[in-house]
């Protein structure tokens, strides 16, 4: 991936270091080879983000070397990440709903032989949600691979359903901070996050946590149930 120019040279040519990775989420460190400024890559899915620093942010580590502020680390996971997973679950929920979509309109109706309707709760083969691959004959097989691309390439998620636009748009990071340069990639290229703008942006709920919430509120009810008394949550 190219990376936007340095702001503080104008120099294109960069050098990448190390990163942090966890799940589909990933973070490279950027130096730049006209100037030595420091910068940050971070990549989740579709969405990236360049963060450049300046000197008299960074930060030393406990070997002396300077890197970047420990700010900036809190933003990203507080923030930024939540604000991109729960970018991530909106395209998953488009994604799903194309796909059932797909198997009442277009799958079954050429197959309705495969269609089996289990009981709720348990594993069906055939379902107005699932298939099982690698049980499809060879022409409901290649039905599947033509529309949604065979299991060596990315899913054509869109294909049958064009992904909403406000979904296709890369995310706005919210209430960046101000002691650095963001950049944000849009349709191949870099725009300067402006400030102002994504100090009014509030983030989004993380997808994790209200799941968590949710799990655990079903674990205390049942609980409750149990000892017949509220418990605090």
């Amino acid at each position: 991936m190219s990376l936007p120019n340095c702001p503080h040279c104008g120099s294109s040519d960069f050098r990448q270091g190390g990163g942090r990775y966890g799940g589909s989420f990933s973070q490279s460190s950027v130096t730049c080879n006209g100037c030595g400024a420091m910068a940050s890559l971070l990549t989740m899915g579709r969405e990236s983000l360049t963060t450049f620093f300046r000197e008299e942010d960074l930060e030393e580590n406990p070997h002396g070397e300077k890197g970047t502020p420990e700010a900036f680390h809190t933003w990203a996971n507080q923030v930024l990440i939540p604000t991109w997973r729960h970018r991530q679950e909106a395209v998953m929920n488009h994604e799903h709903q194309e796909w059932c979509l797909w198997l009442k309109e277009v799958f079954y109706v050429q197959f309705p032989e495969l269609y089996e309707e289990g009981a709720p709760g348990t594993y069906k083969k055939f379902s107005d949600e699932t298939i099982s691959y690698s049980e499809c004959p060879p022409e409901a097989q290649k039905l599947v691979d033509d529309q949604w691309g065979d299991r060596h390439t990315p899913k054509k998620v869109g294909s049958y359903v064009p992904i909403p636009e406000d979904l296709q748009a890369p995310v706005y990071p919210p209430k960046a901070p101000d002691f650095a340069m963001f950049f944000l990639n849009r349709e191949g290229g870099w725009d300067r996050v402006d400030p102002s703008v994504s100090a009014e942006i509030e983030p989004p709920e993380d997808p994790l946590l209200r799941k968590n919430r949710e799990l655990f509120n079903q674990v205390f009810t049942a609980l409750e149930s149990k000892v017949l008394q509220n418990i605090e949550r």
